[in-house]
């Protein structure tokens, strides 16, 4: 019984141990020895050079907000010698599911232990199939669009804009029926009644409710717009473009007075106020009862992680100096970090800054700690690429004005540089 536990906690610390692996490109396409990505340990050692594979990257991380992310620990790759997809092994770097798939027009994660193939077969005609992690086709090449899995049900699409659920088995669980249906999230899914795509800015919406994973209408199609619960609650728009938030029950516990809000994080979410003066819509944050939380109004306000919400002050809002100026709240609202310059481009580009992750957060400069303190600078370099620390490790892509080259870089939450990869020319 005893080596029983021994080799139980053996092979657990092993597989912990096996999922902190990274990928970093090390040489990208315009280098003069082709791409190549390799495979490292939580250490920096490289534990495979992949050579001859195009390597598709984890990309849920999507600049800004961090999505959803596989967490199995398989890469898609493509051989390019056989132009074949298959899998590889995050811990290995072998083959575990071997190049086999052709004219792969898009490329799909594992998610709950399944993968979605797709096969162009021509213009216009794409199959699409499910596979599991030892490569075994469980759902065989069909006309219907299947979308990844989540919470054990891939959405499926068939023409006339008529969708349905399969089960993990393939078998079809939910009928099809007219109208969008998104991924369903602890047990409920976002569906729509429209006959056609639309938009959240579309003039006309359609209207949305709920669905539970019998196919059953549990949240009544009522709402301009609706999000996924976050918190047990959902943001949904109203019919004169306002919002408000419910319950699972469908109840409207927050009415729709707000012209935009962000979902529920750490128990508060942002919502926009009425236009000030200069026609802008100022942020604030409220509460599960709809209580506004705080007095305090700031030009942008970003969701609570690990305790801190950043905030900003913007000037020359929209002109060719627009400038940004972070700080970040605690719980109580009290600005813990003062404000500080920092220019950014136009757009979403900033929200890929400012969020805390293990106690650091990225912004142009480096990593700060909670108390706002630079501990580790990014010096006279600018990042062009950046990831938040997972399992104390991170990868960021530092661009070297000088040299006109970047470079990939591991390093730890002290700064030390793990690993760093050969100057890539700007792509």
């Amino acid at each position: 019984m005893k080596k029983t536990i021994i080799l139980l906690l053996f092979i657990t610390f092993q597989n912990v141990c096996n999922a902190q692996n990274i990928l970093a490109e090390n040489k990208n396409e315009n280098h003069r020895d082709g791409e190549e990505y390799v495979l490292l340990s939580p250490t920096g050692k490289v534990i495979k050079s992949f050579k001859g594979i195009k390597i598709y990257e984890d990309s849920n991380y999507d600049g800004e907000n961090f999505g959803r992310k596989s967490t199995e620990d398989l890469i898609c790759g493509l051989d390019k010698k056989t132009n074949k997809m298959g899998y590889l092994s995050k811990v290995t770097g072998n083959w575990v599911v071997e190049p086999q798939f052709e004219n792969a027009p898009y490329i799909h994660e594992f998610f709950d232990g399944l993968a979605i193939i797709e096969n162009r077969f021509a213009v216009g005609n794409d199959k699409f199939a499910v596979i599991d992690k030892t490569g075994k086709i469980i759902v065989p090449f069909c006309d219907w669009t299947i979308y990844d899995y989540s919470d054990g049900l891939a959405i499926v699409e068939k023409e006339g804009y008529q969708f349905g659920a399969i089960d993990q088995a393939g078998k079809l669980v939910i009928p099809f029926s007219v109208g969008r249906l998104y991924d369903f999230n602890d047990g409920l899914a976002i569906k729509n009644n429209n006959s056609e795509f639309v938009d959240e800015y579309s003039d006309n919406t359609g209207l949305w409710g709920f669905i539970d994973k019998t196919g059953k209408m549990v949240i009544s199609q009522e709402w301009s717009w609706a999000e996924p619960f976050f918190e047990d609650l959902a943001a949904v728009k109203n019919k004169d473009g306002k919002y408000g938030f419910i319950d699972k029950s469908g109840k409207l516990v927050i009415g729709c007075t707000y012209q935009e809000v962000q979902n529920f994080s750490e128990g508060f979410a942002v919502v926009s106020l009425p236009a000030n003066k200069d026609g802008f819509f100022d942020k604030t944050f409220i509460d599960k009862t709809g209580y506004q939380a705080t007095q305090k109004h700031f030009n942008e306000a970003l969701d609570f992680k690990e305790g801190m919400a950043a905030v900003a002050k913007i000037e020359d809002f929209g002109g060719d100096n627009e400038m940004y100026s972070f700080g970040f709240v605690d719980k109580n609202f009290n600005l813990v970090i003062p404000f500080q310059n920092n220019k950014t481009t136009a757009g979403a580009y900033y929200k890929r800054y400012f969020t805390f992750y293990e106690g650091l957060c990225p912004t142009p400069k480096g990593f700060i700690n909670k108390k706002g303190k630079l501990v580790i600078s990014f010096g006279p370099n600018s990042a062009s690429e950046i990831q938040p620390f997972e399992n104390g490790r991170t990868i960021v892509k530092l661009y070297d004005k000088k040299t006109n080259t970047y470079r990939s870089k591991l390093i730890d939450k002290t700064g030390k540089i793990l690993w760093q990869s050969v100057p890539n020319s700007v792509q």
